[in-house]
Formats: structure tokens, sequence, C-alpha cells
């Protein structure tokens, strides 16, 4: 029988590429880094010749790498090619502690724009808040040297990177499962919206991620009761997170907001995404976007605010409209002119952008291709 402390046997130990993924992004409710490490690994099963681990601590929701002997004892089981980051705090440290004496060197990628979730717009702010964001970026500056080259997946994120000093930078947008949110389930959408309590009939828009205070839903509910009063729209929320209680109490007795749990259901999900006329992408810090991207591979146009990675897919795409950062009051008039336009036109434009850009079989050839070049040495030692 295994004990606690047995590491498993090393699968394809033969493998001409293995990667370890160490993360303090990963938890039962987390959204993109969960995901993406999902599909890597459902990619990586598919390749022969690659192989995948993750070192992730084992305290829910999010949590901090603290144990440096147990990371070491992880690498030097593995022995893997590269070492790639997913989260910045403690995680750069231990696996610099860790990884020392081993041929893999590290990466990261650059999945949350911490400083701007402490502060989403430092251009507005001075004193003790503006210091410590710079603070943060210093930071942000002073772990690059423990890697070879950094990750992107947005121009928006780059550009804030190349800000505070980190130039070895690598675009790389996410991707989405094509197989799962597809445009076949709006033929659903009625059955879908009843299953979860949602109006039927009428118009309906969603917000579907983490409940925190750097997605600025706020921003979305002060500019929702005009966009309802000329438009009819209903709005649904639906994640966790530690506003959940704020926006609960929010909106209630609103007719025109629902306030739903998290969905672990992949496919459930994959179905509401597909029963929604727009799709609400508030956060103007994200780095990519994925729910938003998984809402227009199911044909759903998007209403996103004008700043970030939803922001970048959306202009690139033209299947959605923008409001602007902060102003509610620009909302409704950039929910109309979204409604002015042919919803299912826009559908089909938001599923054709994804399947050229944005399949997990492209973003995971591309990304082992980089890995071969860190290797090689194209980014220094």
């Amino acid at each position: 029988m295994r004990t606690a402390t047995t590491l498993p046997p090393i699968l394809r130990l033969g493998a001409r590429r293995s990667v370890l993924d160490i993360t303090e992004f990963y938890g039962p409710t987390s959204g993109g880094v969960r995901t993406y490490l999902g599909q890597k690994a459902a990619w990586v099963a598919g390749q022969q010749w690659a192989r995948q681990a993750m070192l992730v601590p084992g305290q829910p929701p999010y949590r901090f790498l603290l144990a440096p002997v147990s990371a070491r004892r992880i690498m030097l089981h593995e022995r893997p090619d590269i070492i790639e980051l997913g989260s910045p705090g403690f995680a750069p440290w231990i696996a610099a502690q860790a990884a020392r004496g081993l041929d893999a060197p590290m990466i990261a990628f650059f999945h949350s724009n911490f400083p701007r979730i402490f502060n989403p717009f430092p251009e507005r702010s001075s004193g003790m808040r503006r210091f410590a964001t710079e603070a943060l970026w210093r930071y942000v500056k002073f772990v690059d040297r423990f890697v070879r080259v950094t990750i992107v997946s947005s121009d928006f994120a780059a550009t804030d990177l190349r800000r505070a000093g980190v130039d070895r930078i690598e675009r790389l947008p996410l991707g989405v499962d094509l197989v799962r949110f597809n445009t076949a389930r709006r033929a659903k959408r009625d059955e879908t919206r009843a299953w979860y309590g949602l109006p039927v009939a009428g118009l309906l828009a969603a917000y579907i991620g983490r409940f925190a205070n750097e997605k600025e839903i706020d921003t979305l509910l002060a500019g929702w009761p005009e966009a309802h009063k000329r438009t009819g729209m209903h709005l649904a929320l639906v994640g966790d997170g530690p506003v959940r209680a704020m926006l609960t109490e929010r909106t209630s007795g609103m007719q025109w907001a629902h306030v739903l749990p998290y969905e672990q259901d992949r496919e459930r999900l994959a179905d509401l995404h597909a029963a929604l006329d727009v799709y609400a992408a508030p956060g103007p810090v994200e780095t990519f976007g994925l729910s938003g991207t998984e809402a227009m591979a199911s044909g759903t146009p998007v209403l996103s605010v004008n700043r970030g990675g939803m922001a970048e897919q959306v202009i690139a795409s033209g299947a959605g409209e923008l409001y602007e950062a902060g102003r509610p009051e620009t909302i409704a008039s950039a929910l109309e002119a979204l409604l002015a336009r042919d919803l299912a036109a826009l559908g089909a434009v938001a599923r054709a952008h994804t399947e050229r850009h944005h399949s997990w079989d492209l973003v995971f050839a591309d990304l082992f291709a980089l890995y071969d070049r860190v290797i090689a040495g194209e980014f220094g030692t």
C-alpha cells in the first residue's frame, strides 16, 4: 500500500520533453489557471513524447507554497526539462531554491496581474496606496531574475510588464474547449434557463466567474438599472468569491438580477454560456478573459469593459461592444449599441474567431515549441 509520502512512479520516463507546473492559484473554485492546467494535462496525455507533472499546495482555495524540502524532493524525482511558474507569491523563491543544481530552466506565466488587482487604477491613486502599488511592481521586476522568459496572454499584460522593466516576454493567448463550448447547445436555451431558475422569455446577460473586487462587478451593477430600463435585459451573476455576500445584498429586491452559485459541472456551464444573449465582462484587469472566450465559442456576443484582455478579444473579433472602465453610466448605451446589431450573426463571428485563434491544440503546440526555444538557450542562461 502506498504511503502518503511515497511519490507516484514517473509516467513516460523516456518522454522527449517534460514540464513541471508550479502554482498557488489552484483550488476547487479557482478559474482560469485550473482550466489551463487541466487542459494542458489532457493535451499532454495525447502526446506520447511529452510529460507533465503539477506541484500545487494542498489547502483550498488559494494557498501559498511553503515547502521547499517537498518541492526539492518532487523535482529530484521528476527531473523536468523545464519548470513553469503559474503564480507570483512564494512560488518563485521556493522553486528557485528547490531547483538548485538541476538543469531545468524556469519560465513564468503571468496569469494574474496582481499589482492591478490590488490597485486597478494606479494612475488615479496617491499616497500610501500608490507607493504600495509601485512596490508590487518592483517585486515583479525582482522575481523576473528567476526566470528566462515570462508568458502573457494579452497586450495589456505585456505593456504593464514592460513598464515595470520586464522585457523578456512572449505572448501566447489561451485557448478554449471548442468541443464542449459550442453553438449547438443554443438549441437547449429555454431548457437551460429553466433549470437555473432564470427567465425563459426575454433578454438575458450573465457574468460567470470569481466574485472579487478587481472584477468590478459593482460597476456593472451600478449601470444595469438604466440598462434594464432601456432594454429589459436581465443580468445573472454566476460564481463565488469574497464579495458574494455584498453582491447578494446589493441585488436583493432587484427583479432583473439573479445571483447563482458557482457551477462545477462543465457540461452545465457550457449549456449556460449558450443560453445567454450577451456575456458581460466587467473586469478591467483581466490578463486574458477565459470565461468570456468560452462564451464566444458558444456563439454569445460580449459586452466588455474597454480595458484588459477581454476587451482585446472583443476588438480582435468584432463580436461585441465596449463600455468605459469605471463609468457605469456608459453601460446602457453600449448595450443598446450591441442589441442594435444582429446577435446571431455576431455569435457566428465570435465562434469563428475562437476556432481560428483559440484551440487548445494550437496553444499547447506553441507552448511546447517555446519550451524548446528556452531549453536551447534562446533567452539566455
